[in-house]
């Protein structure tokens, strides 16, 4: 995990350094609304052990076992038990999602570079997971049915224990799915500095704090032939970072223009629960129709 407290440290001590750059004029305010699109790191679905199903006889296998056959009638009846583990698996995660800015000149301008403070929003809704036997591990092992049920080890000094020495795969049937649901809301204000190109063509740079607020919903539920325990949670979470956006623009007249981004935003902090993170780092771009009052 990253750390929040460096993030927080950079934002409080940028705020200030942003806001009494220069004097700020509400004359020339742009106005900008378009598409955002940036690039997420792998969504990370956490490992677990199956619970009991799919069992043909009503025993209590040990280690979290699911399924079993005979394997011999001599009392005590034998059996071959499985354990069946999910190892945790990774999924793409990327989208698009409106976004709205606002800019204003700031008072000291040097040579042809013009000055701005800027503040944007944006918004994603981002959905990973599947059903499949990917990253499923199992192990069996024969062992003996004792009278009240309890399952033990045939002999527990030779009998290998089936958590161990997993190998990929499990029995017939048996399947995990994984659900991550997101909407992500990204606020941040930044100093962006604009330099002329031609008549009508601009290049751009501008850097500052961000405020990310993830709402999460996520599940896991064993498949079987039997069914299986489902699990779930919800978090909200509050993470501070840091942005760098590039942007080429072009004006068709005094009011209205185009443009067209590059950005990388860093996040302090991971969002997760307890099925699944997502690290915020990521990538993006934007393409943006920006209006002059």
């Amino acid at each position: 995990m990253k750390s929040r407290k460096v993030s927080l440290g950079i934002f409080i001590a940028t705020m200030p350094l942003l806001l009494g750059a220069a004097e700020i004029s509400t004359e020339g305010m742009t106005f900008h609304i378009g598409a955002n699109y940036r690039n997420f790191d792998d969504v990370e679905f956490q490992g677990f052990a199956f619970d009991n199903f799919n069992n043909s006889a009503v025993v209590g296998g040990p280690f979290g076992v699911q399924g079993f056959v005979n394997v011999g009638s001599n009392p005590p009846p034998q059996i071959q038990a499985d354990y069946v583990m999910f190892g945790g698996s990774e999924d793409d995660t990327d989208g698009w999602g409106p976004g709205f800015g606002i800019e204003l000149p700031v008072g000291n301008e040097e040579e042809d570079i013009a000055l701005s403070l800027v503040g944007n929003f944006g918004f994603f809704s981002l959905q990973a997971g599947e059903i499949s036997s990917d990253g499923l591990l199992t192990g069996s092992a024969p062992h003996d049915v004792l009278g009240d049920g309890t399952v033990v080890p045939i002999n527990p000094n030779t009998t290998p224990d089936p958590t161990q020495n997993l190998t990929p795969g499990a029995p017939t049937g048996v399947q995990v799915e994984n659900d991550f649901d997101m909407e992500l809301y990204v606020l941040d204000i930044g100093l962006k500095g604009t330099i002329g190109v031609m008549d009508n063509f601009a290049f751009a740079v501008a850097a500052g704090p961000t405020l990310s607020i993830g709402d999460l919903d996520t599940f896991q539920r064993e498949v079987g032939s039997a069914g299986g325990r489902r699990t779930s949670d919800s978090e909200t979470d509050v993470v501070l970072g840091l942005y760098v956006n590039l942007e080429a623009s072009y004006q068709f007249n005094e009011s209205l223009g185009v443009s067209l981004g590059y950005r990388y935003d860093y996040a302090s902090d991971d969002v997760s629960t307890d099925q699944a993170e997502l690290d915020l780092d990521g990538h993006g771009g934007q393409i943006r129709v920006n209006i002059a009052f």
